[in-house]
């Protein structure tokens, strides 16, 4: 990695720790605000004064040892709020175990409402920050980006939504996707990222004139070589370039990427398993 990028990581790093030790002092104090509806008594802020500073500096090494500082933050999902829940659980319950060491304790309630503002505060600003380069990625795009291929994506699952995310979520990819098709018709008029999900494959066709779509995904990677077959042939009327889906355990593993898919052969069209 060149210097100049593991300097600038470093530094993102470093901000976003900053921030994170503004969110557990502000936590510290708002928990004790309303714990005590705002009559601040000065023996609790004595507690609060001699607890802080051990509070941030475990906290902070509680977020490290989750890894909080090393993902990357415009694709924070699921797995990373969860490891945000957890670590601030940890830290809540290390900061009750810290004032009963130094005597310092003050109610159950306390540390239960600065464990709530916490995950507030820290997932939040997370979250805020992937909020903004999600647009910013999307305002840039839209100005920087050359002409774009139009893409469907077959398959308004899983597959599909990591996918859109990809696109979305690149720079370097030069491509848009404008619909999804999905033989599921609790998922018709519905939308994926505001992706509209049109309709059945019975309706690809439509789509693609409707869309002026130029590259269709197959983004099912589950499904039977017959059926596959079964959509490649639909999806050959049209005279788009197709692209098949590469191999299930690639899209389990989150390893699936725009690269990966495969240009359609023709044992593919004849659905031979």
């Amino acid at each position: 990695m060149p210097l100049g990028r593991r300097v600038s990581i470093n530094f993102k790093r470093f901000l976003l720790g900053i921030v994170d030790v503004c969110c557990i002092i502000f936590s510290c104090f708002s928990a004790l605000f309303l714990q005590f509806d705002g009559n601040l008594s000065s023996i609790y802020l004595e507690k609060i004064f001699v607890l802080i500073i051990p509070i941030v500096i475990i906290d902070i090494l509680i977020f490290v040892i989750f890894k909080l500082y090393q993902s990357l933050w415009q694709f924070a999902s699921v797995t990373e709020l969860k490891n945000i829940i957890v670590a601030c659980l940890i830290a809540s319950l290390s900061n009750l175990l810290l004032s009963l060491v130094f005597n310092q304790y003050i109610t159950t309630s306390f540390y239960f409402i600065h464990f709530l503002i916490l995950i507030i505060t820290v997932g939040g600003n997370r979250f805020c920050y992937r909020i903004i380069r999600l647009y910013t990625n999307k305002y840039n795009n839209q100005i920087t980006k050359p002409v774009k291929d139009r893409v469907l994506i077959v398959g308004a699952g899983v597959a599909g939504e990591k996918v859109l995310r990809e696109i979305n979520n690149s720079n370097h990819i030069y491509k848009e996707v404008v619909c999804f098709i999905d033989d599921e018709p609790s998922k018709w008029k519905r939308q994926i990222h505001g992706v509209d999900i049109y309709g059945g494959r019975n309706k690809i066709i439509e789509a693609v004139e409707k869309y002026g779509v130029s590259e269709i995904l197959v983004a099912m990677p589950s499904i039977s070589k017959k059926e596959l077959a079964n959509i490649l042939n639909i999806c050959k009327e049209t005279r788009c370039q197709i692209k098949r889906p590469p191999g299930i355990y690639q899209f389990i593993n989150d390893d699936i990427h725009i690269s990966d898919f495969k240009d359609v052969e023709v044992q593919d069209l004849l659905g031979r398993e």
